[in-house]
């Protein structure tokens, strides 16, 4: 018979009971699911969330007595039913059991700093760029976000550097988070942010921060921008024409992108030798000067190295078949090297074939030269 939809109770709580209503495994019903097999509940009622716009499934177990089950994800069907892809820890799940859901707490409310991270970013962004953003995707994860947006050139660092400050300021606000459900009518009036694309039905959730954002969305967010903790952004990249991508982190992942920050700048410091830290971008920028001059130090050694070693393989040249013909090896040239000989010895010779080999080390590099009067005559440097 068909089944209904499932009801989500997860808004108001991280656990709940739930009847199980069907069972799936290998593409079929099944009457139950035995240890160790996984496959797939439908329960009249959950905590856990479906993955839906944007925002990642919940993970968590279910049990009674004598049974566990893990919730490895969680996806819905276009009616409404939550499917619980579960693995049997314990025991065994039948249809019409009733199971006590647990939600990942730490994973849920990692996600709800992200998510609710993810609206003021979309704030700020219009603030700072222009009403012209508008969202084009978004992936909600445990204190981690990827946010696309409609913009027409790359987002300066200065204009990160302020989004980010503006995000940050409205999480230290401590605004209240209000969420709530009303015609859609009444939400387009208060100005609520609609996804591009997306059908609403006659009522809608409308999730307000403050005096600072309000969007229709269906996710779970925290009570209050103080609980994202913070906002850092980590990336900003083009995905298409028009589209960009911002990923950012919240809560604990700042503190790990902080640290390991820190970590390599320490190493920064011990490798020139403890300077301090505000000396470092002249430091490296001397060492980059200093590299470029070594460079160009070692490409005139390494001229006058062909130019001399040419002399002495030119001397060495073979006639075959009436052709001066020069094959050798040469031990710690590269390819730019190579070439300059084959050029050398070119000039030198006049008229001869030149093949060139060095061996960079498990690279092979090859040259070949032929001069043009053997050209004319049919010998051709690729065919060599």
């Amino acid at each position: 018979k068909e089944l209904p939809a499932t009801v989500f109770t997860g808004y108001d709580k991280m656990e709940d009971t739930g009847k199980v209503l069907a069972i799936v495994t290998e593409g079929e019903l099944a009457g139950s699911l035995g240890q160790g097999a996984q496959g797939t509940l439908v329960l009249d009622q959950t905590p856990f969330y479906a993955e839906s716009g944007g925002q990642s499934w919940d993970t968590g177990v279910m049990r009674r007595e004598g049974t566990l089950l893990q919730v490895l994800a969680v996806r819905k069907t276009a009616d409404g039913k939550f499917l619980h892809q579960v693995e049997a820890l314990e025991g065994t799940v039948n249809v019409d059991d009733t199971l006590q859901a647990h939600v990942d707490e730490d994973r849920r409310r990692a996600i709800m700093r992200a998510h609710s991270a993810t609206h003021l970013l979309q704030k700020a962004l219009r603030t700072v760029l222009g009403n012209h953003v508008e969202q084009a995707g978004s992936l909600v994860e445990p204190d981690r976000l990827r946010f696309d947006f409609t913009h027409f050139s790359a987002v300066t660092p200065e204009e990160l550097m302020e989004v980010e400050k503006q995000v940050n300021e409205e999480i230290l606000r401590d605004d209240v988070v209000n969420i709530s459900e009303m015609p859609i009518d009444e939400a387009k009036k208060l100005g609520a942010m609609a996804l591009f694309g997306e059908k609403y039905g006659d009522r809608v959730r409308v999730v307000q921060m403050g005096d600072y954002s309000i969007e229709l969305c269906g996710g779970t967010h925290v009570p209050n921008t103080a609980r994202v903790g913070l906002l850092k952004i980590v990336s900003e990249t083009s995905v298409a024409a028009g589209v960009r991508r911002i990923e950012a982190v919240t809560g604990m992942n700042v503190l790990h992108v902080l640290q390991q920050k820190t970590a390599l700048v320490s190493e920064l410091q011990q490798n020139f030798r403890g300077v301090k830290e505000s000396e470092l971008p002249e430091k490296v920028s001397a060492c980059i000067e200093q590299i470029h001059s070594l460079e160009k130090e070692v490409a005139s050694l390494q001229a006058k190295i062909a130019a001399s070693a040419s002399s002495d393989i030119a001397e060495n040249a073979r006639e075959v078949n009436g052709v001066k013909v020069v094959a050798v090896s040469v031990d710690g040239a590269d390819a730019n090297a190579l070439r300059e000989m084959a050029d050398k010895l070119r000039d030198k010779l006049h008229s001869a074939v030149v093949v060139l080999a060095t061996k960079d080390g498990a690279k092979l590099q090859l040259c070949a030269g032929v001069t043009p009067d053997l050209v004319k005559k049919g010998l051709k440097a690729g065919e060599l």
